[in-house]
């Protein structure tokens, strides 16, 4: 009797758990519990995928990636509010007293006097603070050598954005037109060259035996003032149709799961039950209607931050060859120190993209941000900004809480559906951006002579890396001697001036007999090249001051002995 109920006592545990198990389908008791809950809720979140896509978005096709399959629901609202929401709006997300320049860090592409982008020895970072940066776009004028032979040597030009696009260098894509005084061939016969060859070495379908001259070389510097953008030049941006594509798949990939919820509840052949019981009928209806204005929410938010800056591309014509280089001067910018560097793109440039911060819904704001006022009335956007951003907020608020109420109405595999949707969403924008996990090409440079080394280089552009030049079989450029120094770029040596403390001698053993084909310029031609700089640029040399003050010097020397010798210079032999 002992033994029989010791048995018994142990089955009754065993008993218990049978009899509170449910039959009911074993994916709705996993599911409900994790899956169905982890789709909108995974939504939610997100914040960092969601800040890197919007902060690169430059129109229409970018929001709809962004609202298909939406992740980071709550960082897109809080984004919209940070940057176009009314100051009661900010105040509610903890924002009221944020400086617009801190948003433009974070969620824009532009960059301005207040928001810079510097190269840190390792990537490009965003960071407030004016930047020690200057923008170069370097045109390449490329022409049959065969052609060229009794030129001179190519020609440099150093000239402002305004300038190029009046003389016909580059072209505004958003104006559509070029000038009509200014066609490439017009201003170089005024110079007296020869017509250039439409093709750029790049481009050229002529044979590879066929060799190709340097003919001019452009300078063009914007000087707006303003950050230059080099996140957005120095790897090639997605394409449009790339992105219009992208945005159709998100569509259609959307939409496939709302057609697949709706056949797993309604169809004859499927028709999904959930708990062994009928789907409630609010739930696919919820789910439908619920995701559509969470979609329509995310795109008028994504909007929302999209629009606040303004984008102008530009290209150059036909026969030029574009390559993008930043110089960097030593500086602290935010307590953060970044040495001198010359940064420059990989390949060549098809478009020239510059993004600032929007006016097109309000007041010009770029015009205040210099001051560095953090006060809200100075970064109010317009009435228009603010009811949209409002709008969107309202409607992904109740779009989601409907889409919510309906994937937990649905069968679990409708759930999984939009978690499947999402994850390959997220793929997707991270293709789409995949440029921003490419490094552009660097060179350190000593700090104080960041132009002389880039004015330097353009002797010997054709071994140079930032213009695309290959180098030649002879030379090792950049060959590095015992103890880390690296040779001259090109042949230029000191002849006079007696014993220096510079031993010139021991680059001689590492340098070639003949001149590298890249150095195709002589001294003055790259001493005229580099004072253009300077007045482009507006930096000064280490030894400016000094320079300055000798000049003066030597003529007033020269007007006193001017005065102090008679008219007749022979009555003094």
């Amino acid at each position: 009797m002992t033994g029989s109920m010791s048995v018994i006592a142990k089955w009754i545990p065993i008993s218990t758990l049978v009899t509170g198990c449910r039959a009911s389908d074993d994916g709705d008791d996993f599911s409900n519990n994790l899956f169905s809950d982890l789709a909108p809720l995974l939504a939610l979140f997100g914040e960092r995928v969601t800040m890197q896509f919007v902060s690169q978005s430059e129109g229409w096709a970018d929001n709809i990636i962004l609202a298909m399959a939406p992740i980071g629901i709550i960082t897109a609202i809080v984004a919209s509010i940070r940057v176009g929401g009314p100051p009661w709006l900010k105040a509610v997300i903890g924002r009221a007293r944020e400086n617009l320049a801190v948003s433009e860090v974070e969620l824009m592409s532009s960059t301005s006097k207040e928001v810079c982008e510097v190269w840190n020895g390792q990537e490009v970072v965003r960071c407030m603070g004016l930047a020690p940066v200057i923008e170069f776009i370097c045109l390449l004028q490329f022409a049959d050598a065969g052609q060229s032979d009794n030129q001179p040597n190519p020609t440099i030009e150093v000239l402002k954005l305004e300038e190029a696009i009046a003389k016909g260098y580059i072209k505004d894509l958003d104006n559509g037109e070029m000038p009509k005084t200014a066609s490439t061939s017009e201003v170089d016969e005024e110079q007296g060259n020869p017509t250039p060859n439409p093709c750029s070495p790049t481009n050229s379908h002529s044979t590879p035996t066929t060799k190709k001259r340097l003919q001019k070389i452009c300078l063009i510097r914007d000087t707006s003032g303003d950050s230059p953008n080099i996140i957005l030049n120095c790897h090639p941006s997605a394409n449009r149709r790339e992105l219009w594509l992208f945005a159709a798949f998100g569509t259609f990939l959307q939409l496939g799961v709302l057609t697949y919820s709706g056949f797993a509840t309604y169809h004859p052949a499927l028709k999904f039950q959930k708990d062994k019981k009928p789907i409630e009928s609010y739930a696919y209806p919820c789910t439908a209607i619920g995701t559509l204005v969470l979609v329509l929410g995310m795109m008028l938010c994504g909007h929302v931050v999209e629009s606040s800056t303004d984008e102008k591309r530009y290209q150059a014509v036909a026969g030029w060859k574009t390559r993008m280089v930043w110089l960097q001067q030593t500086k602290t910018v935010s307590d953060q120190v970044f040495n001198s560097h010359m940064v420059y793109a990989k390949d060549d440039r098809q478009t020239i993209t510059k993004s600032r911060r929007s006016n097109r819904h309000g007041k010009d704001k770029s015009n205040t941000t210099h001051t560095g006022s953090t006060a809200p009335g100075g970064d109010d956007p317009s009435t228009f900004l603010n009811v949209v951003t409002i709008t969107g907020t309202g409607i992904i608020l109740c779009g989601f809480v409907i889409h919510f109420v309906g994937l937990r109405g649905m069968h679990w595999s409708a759930s999984i559906a939009q978690l499947g949707a999402i994850l390959v969403m997220v793929c997707v924008k991270a293709w789409v951006r995949r440029g921003l996990a490419k490094s552009p090409e660097r060179e350190p440079l000593p700090s104080g002579f960041e132009l002389d080394l880039f004015t330097t280089s353009l002797g010997g552009i054709a071994t140079e890396a930032w213009s695309g030049g290959q180098g030649n079989d002879n030379v090792s450029v950049n060959t590095r001697l015992p103890g880390g120094a690296k040779t001259p770029r090109n042949e230029w040596r000191v002849v006079t001036g007696g014993s220096s403390s510079l031993n010139v001698s021991e680059f001689n053993h590492v340098s070639a007999a003949e001149p590298c084909d890249g150095s195709i310029f002589d001294a003055q031609a790259l001493l005229d090249a580099r004072k253009s700089l300077t007045h482009l640029a507006g930096w000064k040399g280490p030894a400016s001051a000094e320079a300055v003050s000798l000049a003066k010097a030597i003529e007033c020397t020269l007007d006193a002995v001017n005065v102090c010798i008679p008219n007749n210079p022979q009555n003094l032999i």
